[in-house]
């Protein structure tokens, strides 16, 4: 066969590399080996690939054509080998975080991405928890991360990391009832007479999941990798339209855009360019369907 793993590197890194020496010293090889193995592929696929006649290799339009689904191909080979991995060291197939809401937005996406690129077969779930139940929900093995506020005392459950530092401060009302009783600053003791409200959350409620469609998120992600669009991929906690479009039969996925602050919140602040981003990415999906 023309087109095996070894070949698609090696055509992918010489598209990348510009030339047949630039792709040789990345793959540590000699010129001389990478200029065989294209040629043999091109005598192979009956094609020519790339143009010689400049110091460069200029990728002709076959090239041009096959380098969607060649990197698609490469994809789900890194993803086929990090499940094997997976699946040879007993590695969880998913990974369920609790975040209490006022540490949405904090800097937990990062971290998150570099173990998307590691483990690109691992499902990731995001849920938005009051800290009390975050907690409850890691001590019943429902999540097995909680990114919550230090407490004075640690659980002998929990195993415990500082994650970063956040300044909370604390307000009234100048013509608080309670400030004019004092005369003064109103210190920690003295608010543990005041009235206080809990607010929570009540029951956890549960929906069943909806499955999304596997072939349009391989497009999706073959248009990321094409397009050079950043990506993760994220399981989504939260109850949506998507999942009754998917329960009913409809092929259905979800493209999410990176907020600041958290969906659902006043001061939610999502960039135009990473707007732009998603559009640039479903025009292509959609120009590619018609």
């Amino acid at each position: 066969m023309a087109f095996t793993s070894e070949t698609v590197k090696v055509f992918l890194e010489v598209l990348d590399s510009g030339s047949f020496s630039a792709a040789a010293r990345r793959l540590k090889r000699v010129p001389s080996a990478i200029s065989m193995s294209i040629s043999q592929l091109e005598a192979e696929l009956d094609m020519q690939l790339f143009d010689r006649s400049a110091r460069e290799a200029i990728p002709t339009a076959a090239a041009r054509a096959l380098e969607p689904k060649a990197r698609q191909a490469q994809q789900q080979l890194r993803e086929l080998q990090t499940q094997a991995l997976q699946l040879h060291q007993g590695l969880e197939k998913r990974l369920t975080l609790a975040i209490a809401p006022e540490l949405l937005s904090a800097a937990w996406n990062g971290p998150l991405a570099t173990l998307a690129q590691e483990f690109p077969a691992l499902e990731v779930e995001v849920r938005s928890e009051p800290q009390a139940d975050a907690l409850r929900l890691l001590h019943e093995g429902a999540v097995q991360i909680a990114l919550v506020f230090e407490r004075p005392n640690l659980d002998e459950r929990e195993r415990f990391q500082e994650f970063g530092s956040e300044l909370l401060v604390a307000v009234a009302a100048p013509n608080y009832p309670e400030l004019k009783a004092y005369g003064g600053p109103i210190r920690q003791e003295h608010l543990m007479n005041m009235r206080q409200i809990l607010v929570g959350s009540g029951n956890v409620t549960k929906a069943d999941p909806g499955v999304m469609d596997v072939s349009i998120k391989g497009e999706m992600i073959e248009g990321a990798e094409v397009l050079g669009i950043p990506y993760i991929q994220l399981a989504s906690g939260a109850s949506h339209d998507a999942a009754a479009f998917a329960a009913a039969g409809v092929p259905t996925q979800m493209l999410f855009i990176r907020n600041a602050n958290g969906s659902h919140n006043p001061d939610e602040a999502m960039r135009i360019s990473d707007f732009m981003e998603a559009t640039r990415l479903l025009t292509w999906w959609l120009s590619n369907k018609l």
